[in-house]
């Protein structure tokens, strides 16, 4: 569930969230810093409340991952968790929303930040889009702006979430 709600607070692709290493997090610079995505080298921008998730996350011992995989890997002992499947499958039956992937969780980040009034090239860079390349050319994006986004973005999500039991 951690890393569901991780998913919705970033953005982040599942790939990103489940390959994620201790040591790509910088809790005190509220980011994690990718040195590998689909794209490149990428920023995930954290707000207070997906620092306090991985705060309180613990760390397991003999794995470098923030998630790593459960008993006996195809690939081998120590590696990273490489599906959600059935946690997943357990939210979308209690909400019930049946039809909902687990990418649509990114889509939805990005569907509150244009509704918030974010531009694209700031979505883009918050999602870590390579696209759209010539907007991004025209648009020079300051740390601040990117924290007061996923800030804003996640504040809303918090929001949400906090209505519901858990």
């Amino acid at each position: 569930m951690v890393a569901i709600r991780l998913l919705l607070l970033t953005g982040a692709r599942v790939s990103e969230i489940l390959s994620l290493t201790w040591a790509a997090v910088d809790l005190a610079a509220g980011t994690l810093q990718l040195a590998d995505s689909k794209t490149g080298r990428k920023t995930i921008w954290l707000s207070p409340s997906a620092v306090a998730l991985l705060q309180a996350w613990p760390r397991f011992k003999g794995s470098p991952y923030v998630f790593p995989g459960e008993g006996k890997s195809k690939r081998g002992p120590g590696a990273h968790r490489v599906s959600l499947g059935d946690a997943w499958t357990w939210v979308r039956t209690r909400a019930k929303v049946p039809d909902v992937r687990l990418h649509d969780l990114r889509h939805s980040f990005a569907s509150l930040a244009v509704s918030q009034g974010y531009t694209l090239p700031m979505i883009g860079a918050l999602l870590g889009h390579s696209q759209p390349a010539t907007t991004q050319r025209y648009a020079h994006l300051m740390d601040d702006p990117l924290r007061a986004g996923v800030n804003a973005i996640a504040g809303t999500i918090d929001a949400a979430l906090s209505r519901r039991p858990r």
